[in-house]
């Protein structure tokens, strides 16, 4: 365990990544239903940005009210555009938001560590914003290239374009997968990918029972 998380050491902290379109929602559900505290990055990432929030004047500051909406709010479409295409907007994006979610996360496993649970950090950017420095283990959901590809048009209804370009602008899948302790292969039917979780789910239980016994 990293010695910067400087919190009790009695809860499995695990970091879920990988690439847009390989199915790490689902799997984060799969482990929520199982009994894991889940945090889900993109939620927070959400928030720090809502109106009179931290990350909202940063933005506006940064990229000008042609990101708002008429009622305030960040319009996220246009901001993921913008910075999808453009490495300098995205790293000035990452710059504002990663510090504020990284702070927000310590905060709830802090509160989530009480409970002597394991608790799944749900974060797609789980590498490039330095979160995996409060984690124990680290769990890739890996998916075929084709299947991204199938899952973002349906879901998301992008172009060809609009697909290439989100996922070339995430760290590579195979650069994820080098770091980490666990994979999901998450090509195939929802009983496939359940069957894979609960196997890993029973020795992270006994890994964890293991160290609060300590």
């Amino acid at each position: 365990m990293c010695c910067c998380r400087k919190l009790k050491q009695t809860s499995m902290v695990i970091g879920l990544t990988g690439s847009i379109g390989t199915g790490k929602t689902t799997v984060a559900n799969i482990f929520h239903d199982l009994g894991a505290v889940v945090i889900d990055a993109d939620r927070i990432a959400r928030e720090i940005v809502e109106p009179q929030m931290p990350a909202w004047q940063q933005i506006l500051d940064a990229f000008g009210d042609k990101v708002l909406n008429p009622d305030s709010t960040i319009n996220r479409h246009c901001l993921g555009e913008l910075v999808f295409n453009d490495r300098l907007s995205r790293e000035r994006l990452n710059q504002i938001t990663h510090p504020l979610i990284r702070e927000v996360i310590r905060k709830q496993i802090f509160l989530s560590e009480q409970t002597n649970k394991i608790i799944v950090i749900d974060a797609p950017l789980l590498i490039e914003a330095g979160l995996q420095d409060m984690t124990d283990k680290i769990i890739v959901v890996s998916a075929s290239r084709d299947t991204q590809i199938k899952r973002l048009k349906m879901r998301n209804l992008f172009s060809d374009l609009q697909i290439e370009t989100r996922i070339n602008s995430q760290l590579p899948l195979e650069v994820k997968i080098e770091k980490a302790d666990y994979i999901i292969n998450n090509d195939g039917n929802i009983l496939e990918t359940t069957t894979q979780i609960k196997k890993m789910w029973e020795e992270l239980t006994k890994n964890d029972e293991e160290k609060t016994n300590k």
